[in-house]
């Protein structure tokens, strides 16, 4: 089905500055290949358009959000540009905009290195403790590592979301489509309900093994998911700039 979503261009008097935007719907096997995305990039290039893909879904769907053009895609003029000179900041917002263009801009990389920093704190954490229940350094007290690991594990939970929040408000409408990104929140959500069942259930019986005794097997059951459970979320963080 075509959809035309702007208004109707004249097919005899073709004005210079004028743009159409056009909706095309297929169905079939989503492609997500390099090559179908090659193939793209060579049209735009060829007819000088833009073109853009989105997946069918109730979100697409459910419109809630007013889009208005900001970089001269379907307009002549720059409008960030010229809201900005409204409010005489326009020589700030330009050297802004350039800069961002060429890369420069810091706070992206420098939230994306400290989501991974505490990342690195709160799984270092884990699988000590997960190490613990398995049976390593049986000398350690189980409570007492807690105690130590669990403050850590808090401090990084308090970098983690809100650093995690700022990267998908970048680039919400991609992560939303990533399956490596929903899997790694569909296994985050898996791994906070094994923490919960472990010190609702198995924990609450530490006394009894707290040091010099092999852990039961529900505590080590629940280490072992802990572990196969954080690695998978990692390597699914990592495979988001692929998929």
């Amino acid at each position: 089905m075509i959809e035309r979503l702007s208004g109707r261009l004249s097919l005899t008097g073709r004005l210079g500055n004028a743009n159409a935007c056009v909706e095309l719907e297929i169905s079939g096997i989503v492609d997500s290949s390099p090559a179908l995305r090659a193939e793209l990039l060579q049209l735009t290039q060829r007819f000088n358009i833009d073109i853009a893909i989105q997946r069918e879904s109730i979100f697409r769907r459910n419109r809630r959000l007013f889009v208005f053009d900001m970089d001269s895609t379907l307009i002549a003029a720059e409008v960030i540009d010229e809201l900005a000179k409204l409010h005489e900041v326009g020589d700030k917002v330009s050297s802004i905009t350039a800069a961002a263009m060429r890369g420069e801009l810091w706070l992206y990389p420098a939230v994306e290195v400290l989501h991974i920093c505490g990342f690195i704190i709160l799984v270092g954490s884990v699988i000590m403790f997960d190490l613990r229940l398995f049976g390593w350094s049986r000398a350690l007290s189980v409570t007492g590592l807690a105690r130590h690991l669990l403050p850590w594990s808090f401090g990084a939970l308090l970098v983690i979301v809100p650093t995690g929040l700022m990267m998908f408000s970048a680039h919400a409408g991609e992560f939303v489509d990533n399956r490596a990104f929903v899997t790694k929140l569909t296994l985050l959500m898996l791994a906070a309900t094994n923490a919960a069942a472990f010190h609702a259930g198995v924990f609450r019986s530490v006394a009894s093994w707290d040091r010099d005794v092999p852990a039961p097997v529900g505590a080590r059951m629940h280490a072992l998911a802990s572990v196969v459970l954080w690695v998978s979320i990692v390597a699914c963080g990592r495979l988001i700039a692929y998929v």
